[in-house]
């Protein structure tokens, strides 16, 4: 089911994607010369998606979203460097809110990164679930006071995520921490990655859910997943293309290979 609905989705993004005129996209949508960071390729300047790959731009709104909360990642060195990283696409969404460090455990991290009412994502044992009543109420308690809020988030996998809390444990215990609780049906990712348990999400899609629960707007989880919901979707097609040509092997190779940069 989840895949059939991705492969409905992509269709509608093409579709949408093929009758717009090129000159009325913004500038930033167009295809330029930027490289990728982890890429000699040339790359769509908005997206971050390679040239010669379906962009991902008739899912992302025309200007990056007007949020009140900051989001800052820290980001394992091994994650930094794969080829596919689900970080980049919330930067044309997030835009300037949006701050991506990445961790040296030689060094401490800055004391800018974690600002007052900053609150860490982090299943920590007296973290708030913002997908519970009273974990909301808790986190709305929290950030009433009129401060703007930063969302600290550990990107990696779950190991690395569990030695970036314990390496920079003096200056991330100190925070608030939130999760999410319960499984969720409208998780996306782990079509084309395995997640631990059904209530573990991507980074992306654990920042879209706390996001829309630090802005008090449920709809807002669904406009930030759209281009990770179009990415999954042209994944599992080109998994069960790949697979009908009998050529399946070759495909997760090449994926293994751009996943470790």
């Amino acid at each position: 089911m989840v895949e059939e609905e991705l492969s409905a989705f992509a269709a509608a993004c093409c579709a949408s994607s093929s009758t717009d005129d090129e000159d009325d996209r913004p500038a930033y949508a167009r295809l330029t010369s930027q490289q990728h960071p982890n890429s000699a390729r040339d790359c769509c300047g908005r997206c971050g998606r390679p040239a010669s790959r379906p962009c991902l731009c008739a899912a992302l709104p025309r200007e990056p979203l007007a949020l009140r909360t900051r989001v800052t990642v820290v980001q394992h060195a091994r994650e930094a460097r794969k080829g596919i990283n689900t970080v980049a696409l919330l930067r044309p969404l997030l835009g300037p809110a949006l701050e991506v460090f990445q961790a040296n455990f030689n060094e401490a991290l800055p004391p800018a990164l974690l600002p007052a009412g900053a609150v860490l994502l982090y299943p920590a044992p007296d973290a708030m679930a913002v997908d519970t009543a009273a974990g909301a109420a808790r986190l709305r308690a929290l950030v009433d006071g009129g401060e703007r809020v930063t969302l600290v988030v550990l990107d990696g996998t779950w190991r690395q995520a569990k030695r970036l809390y314990r390496e920079f444990g003096a200056a991330l215990q100190r925070l608030p921490a939130v999760c999410l609780e319960a499984p969720r049906d409208d998780r996306i990712y782990h079509a084309i990655r395995r997640e631990p348990g059904a209530a573990q999400l991507s980074t992306f899609e654990s920042v879209a859910a706390v996001l829309a629960s630090l802005e008090g707007d449920p709809s807002l989880f669904s406009t930030l997943i759209a281009p990770l919901s179009l990415f999954v979707a042209q994944q599992v097609g080109e998994r069960d293309a790949a697979a009908a040509r009998g050529n399946l092997k070759a495909l997760n190779a090449r994926r293994r290979a751009a996943a470790d940069g």
